[in-house]
């Protein structure tokens, strides 16, 4: 009897305590704000637009979470952090906006990062040619490295493909711009550069009609939505993202995004006049200063999503294209 007696003053002091430990759970911790920052300058994934981050990978995110009861707040940002994607970066590492959009796993640039499984897109890296070079002499990865060709830093690859980059007679540069330059004036054979990126950046530039895509993507990167390894309760988080993440709805709708955000790119910027390439010229320094010359248009042009590269298919009249839209290419992805 005695012994009972003691079993049960045991139970009475922990059952409470268990009970105690059991409430740490996601439906319980979840209850607070989770900052969220991302690639401050990477359309159509992760960008800053007046101060607010958005992009591909921030509203689906936003929305899935809901369901796990994971409240996200986009972080705005100052525009000298917005500049230096390092500052953003650091502010997730430490955990000060834990939750970042536009990584890649074993980077060191995202060091501090735990990708958030699974990836919903890869960001395919293509080779871009001017228009009637198109794919000429490239077959595999030898061919391309007896080429000359040109990267942009503005873009972001991990260090995997980084380093089978290196490997290529490969001239790096600072914008886009830079790259495209010497891709017409023929001061490079060819440029790498991320399909959805580039669109992006060839339509503000007007050079649809100079420069086009290769069929397939030499290289293909998962892009990843990340939260700082020094989080809280990192592991909770890590299972409710994977729960939601894997849902076939998600990756739907960043596709969805991807696809819109470049659409409304390419009808923003219908009728730039494009840049008069020579030797001395320089990078334009104000793209809306561009819009303005532009002529206008009584009714807003209809796009087609029939695209080889950034050129769109009323513009093609010499060659037939391949009948392959952006929507079976991210189907791909």
């Amino acid at each position: 009897m005695k012994k009972f007696g003691i079993f049960v003053l045991l139970f009475a002091l922990f059952a409470p305590r268990a009970e105690a430990v059991n409430m740490v759970t996601k439906e319980t911790y979840f209850d607070g704000v989770v900052k969220m920052t991302g690639l401050p300058d990477y359309p159509p994934f992760a960008y800053y637009e007046n101060g607010v981050l958005t992009g591909a990978l921030v509203q689906p995110t936003i929305d899935a979470m809901r369901n796990q009861g994971v409240n996200i707040e986009r972080q705005t940002c100052s525009e000298e952090d917005i500049k230096n994607p390092k500052i953003l970066i650091t502010y997730a590492r430490s955990g000060d906006i834990p939750l970042f959009a536009g990584a890649y796993a074993n980077t060191s640039l995202f060091s501090g990062l735990s990708m958030l499984y699974p990836a919903a897109v890869t960001n395919p890296i293509h080779i871009i040619t001017l228009y009637d070079k198109a794919e000429e002499n490239i077959k595999t990865e030898e061919d391309l490295a007896k080429l000359r060709g040109v990267i942009s830093t503005s873009e972001y690859y991990n260090d995997f493909i980084l380093k089978k980059i290196k490997k290529l007679n490969v001239e790096f540069v600072d914008t886009p711009f830079d790259a495209y330059k010497k891709v017409i004036l023929g001061q490079a054979d060819y440029m790498l550069g991320s399909l959805y990126y580039n669109r992006i950046m060839i339509s503000r530039l007007g050079l649809g009609a100079y420069l086009t895509y290769s069929n397939r993507p030499v290289f293909k990167m998962p892009i990843f939505v990340a939260m700082s390894k020094v989080t809280p309760y990192l592991s909770l988080y890590i299972e409710a993202f994977k729960e939601e993440f894997s849902k076939p709805e998600y990756a739907r709708k960043v596709k969805e995004e991807i696809i819109r955000i470049i659409n409304d790119e390419t009808a923003k910027n219908a009728g730039v006049i494009p840049p008069s390439f020579s030797e001395q010229n320089e990078e334009p320094q104000d793209i809306e200063d561009m819009r303005d010359l532009a002529p206008e248009f009584e009714d807003e042009p209809e796009f087609d999503d029939n695209i080889t590269g950034a050129r769109i298919v009323e513009e093609e009249a010499e060659k037939p294209q391949p009948k392959k839209t952006l929507h079976d290419i991210l189907e791909g992805m």
